[in-house]
């Protein structure tokens, strides 16, 4: 098998379906269908240059006198991950279907870090992307 090909799969998008926080079933939509994410890899350029970021954010606040990193701003940089990794979505959220907007990401994921859990979990694992 030819390895250089198995990174083919990380350009594209794969559907997460999401999970009920309390019982990780597939939360489904009025037309019973289930609400999916549609996500690229951790391993995807856009999403490596958050994750890059961040590291190198703690790097400097590390070795910068007086200034201290925080379980909030590590929080804040998974929220971007998230959000550079989120390509679209079917989901409702208040009143109807979500935007799949850079504001209405974050707010989303702020708001309900058991779906920032999912996603993040799902974006990690390789095989969510690439195909056998």
């Amino acid at each position: 098998m030819d390895i250089s090909k198995l990174n083919a799969g990380l350009s594209a998008g794969a559907d997460m379906v999401v999970k009920h926080p309390g019982t990780n079933e597939p939360i489904l939509d009025k037309d019973k269908n289930p609400h999916t994410i549609t996500l690229l890899s951790a391993d995807h350029p856009d999403v490596r240059d958050i994750s890059r970021k961040a590291v190198n954010d703690f790097i400097k606040s590390q070795t910068m006198e007086g200034t201290v990193a925080t379980v909030e701003d590590a929080e804040g940089r998974q929220i971007e991950q998230a959000v550079a990794a989120t390509i679209g979505w079917n989901i409702e959220y208040g009143d109807g279907p979500a935007k799949c907007d850079a504001k209405t990401k974050y707010k989303i994921y702020r708001e309900q870090p058991w779906l920032l859990e999912q996603v993040t979990a799902f974006i990690a694992i390789r095989a969510n992307f690439i195909k056998a």
